[in-house]
């Protein structure tokens, strides 16, 4: 990406007023094509390590191709049921940033007062670390599982749309289906 946006900085400075606000304008352009890029990718390949763990006798470049394959089509939706389950989650993670900028507001006036920062301060903003860090194990606890069902939901529904899983499931005969519980 530094290819790309040094040279368009490059003529932006070099350029006056309306050079550099036409290379801000393409700095951001370029930033968003290659941000919805990777966020393709990244809904497409969304599936492999699943796919590794739940189908038999795959290996892991055959289980990136598998993503690949199941998710034709279908990029948009993935990447849709991955935006809603962030936004689910948006409220763990504002906690998460929130609470340790909190903790070290207090103390940022030590370190920015002298040139030898006390030792209160150096504290705090230790505390708003070790605050942090452990809100963050917390809150990967608590996300990690929720993705992973989502992953699950995402993986089964791409395979009944695309594979008809769930109609191959139904029309087995009686005797290799499970008891169902009255």
């Amino acid at each position: 990406m530094t290819i790309v946006t040094f040279p368009i900085s490059i003529i932006g400075s070099a350029g006056g007023e309306a050079a550099a606000a036409l290379s801000a304008l393409m700095l951001v352009v370029v930033q968003l094509v290659v941000l919805a890029a990777q966020l393709w990718i990244q809904a497409r390949l969304y599936l492999w390590n699943l796919i590794l763990a739940m189908e038999s006798e795959i290996e892991s470049t055959t289980a990136i191709n598998r993503s690949w394959e199941l998710t034709k089509g279908n990029g948009v939706r993935v990447l849709f049921s991955l935006l809603i389950a962030y936004l689910v989650m948006l409220p763990l993670y504002a906690l998460m940033i929130v609470i340790p900028v909190l903790i070290a507001i207090p103390f940022l006036g030590g370190l920015l007062e002298s040139e030898a920062p006390s030792a209160a301060a150096v504290v705090g903003i230790l505390l708003a670390v070790f605050v942090f860090l452990v809100l963050a194990i917390v809150v990967g606890i608590f996300t990690a599982p929720f993705f992973q069902t989502i992953k699950s939901v995402l993986y089964y529904d791409l395979r009944s749309r695309r594979e008809g899983m769930d109609i191959q499931f139904r029309d087995r005969p009686r005797d290799q289906r499970e008891p169902r519980d009255s």
